[in-house]
């Protein structure tokens, strides 16, 4: 229980790293409606990424793999030293496991590819956050 709210009511706070501006409103607009969680702030690389996250205190951190400035993968350990808690999945175009495995390698909790539908990654991020994840990919 969180201030007398059960766990399952207390939205799961998330920001969204990615520089696809349009990938980030849809991604935005998915999670507000359905209701389980809240987007507490948007990024355009792991720069800004990982000043938003030491700030806004998020559950779970949606993170593009492949961004200018800062890609994913470099972001990861200084998101877990920014956030601690806070989950990582890392959203990618590549269907590559290669890929997949730099991504978990580097600590992300789940890898998830852009050309999933936004309901698993929703359900992803709720599960991730409140402990019950059954797998990481």
């Amino acid at each position: 229980m969180v201030d007398g709210m059960a766990e399952e009511d207390t939205p799961v706070r998330v920001i969204l790293v990615d520089d696809e501006p349009d990938l980030r409103i849809l991604l935005w607009l998915a999670i507000e409606a359905d209701g389980r969680c809240q987007v507490v702030g948007d990024a355009s690389n792991g720069v800004e990424g990982v000043s938003l996250a030491a700030s806004a205190e998020p559950d779970v951190v949606v993170l593009d793999q492949l961004m200018p400035e800062m890609d994913g993968i470099t972001a990861v350990p200084l998101l877990r030293q920014a956030a601690p808690g806070a989950k990582i999945i890392m959203l990618s175009a590549l269907a590559d496991p290669v890929a997949r495995d730099r991504a978990m390698d580097a600590g992300a909790d789940a890898y998830v590819e852009k050309s999933a539908s936004f309901q698993p990654l929703l359900d992803l991020a709720v599960a991730l956050a409140r402990g019950n994840a059954a797998n990481r990919n």
